[in-house]
């Protein structure tokens, strides 16, 4: 079996936990390795917010 990684970004932790859920859809849950979580939520106005996730997964290597 190989790792696969897949990188999801928003800038809202709203839109990042759903997209997160909507990707969950396509694997099963031996299939999940591990996701990790970054937040970059700039607090002075012109700050930039940033969301990203990272879904570690197994694929079958068939080959």
């Amino acid at each position: 079996m190989k790792l696969k990684v897949k990188i999801l970004e928003e800038d809202s932790i709203y839109r990042l936990k759903d997209a997160i859920n909507n990707d969950l859809k396509y694997y099963n849950e031996k299939e999940i390795v591990d996701i990790k979580y970054s937040g970059n939520g700039g607090t002075a106005p012109y700050g930039t917010k940033k969301y990203s996730a990272m879904i570690i997964y197994r694929i079958n290597d068939a080959w």
